[in-house]
C-alpha cells in the first residue's frame, strides 16, 4: 500500500491509492465510480485513475460547515440541491 505521504506528488492515483487518500475501502470507491459519484479517469475498459483535484473538489463539496444541515442532507455530485 502506498504511503499518504507520497500521494500529493503524483496527479493520477489507483482504486487503492484513492480509497486511502478519502479513507473508504476500495470496494466503497468502486461502487461510487458505477454509481458515478466521484469522478475518474477510464484510461481504457479496465483501468481507472483518480485525479487528486478531482478527489479534492468532492471532499470540498461534500464539506458540512459547524451549524450547517445533517449529514443526509448532502445533495449527490452532479445534481443540484434541492432534488432537481
Amino acid at each position: 500500500m502506498t504511503a499518504l505521504a507520497e500521494l500529493p506528488t503524483r496527479r493520477l492515483l489507483s482504486y487503492p491509492e484513492a480509497a486511502a487518500y478519502l479513507g473508504v475501502p476500495v470496494g466503497t470507491l468502486r461502487s461510487m465510480v458505477s454509481r458515478r459519484q466521484v469522478a475518474h479517469v477510464r484510461l481504457s475498459a479496465r483501468v481507472v485513475k483518480f485525479d487528486l483535484a478531482d478527489l479534492d473538489a468532492m471532499i470540498a463539496a461534500r464539506r458540512v460547515p459547524a451549524g450547517g444541515a445533517p449529514d443526509n442532507a448532502v445533495p449527490e455530485l452532479g445534481r443540484p440541491a434541492g432534488g432537481g
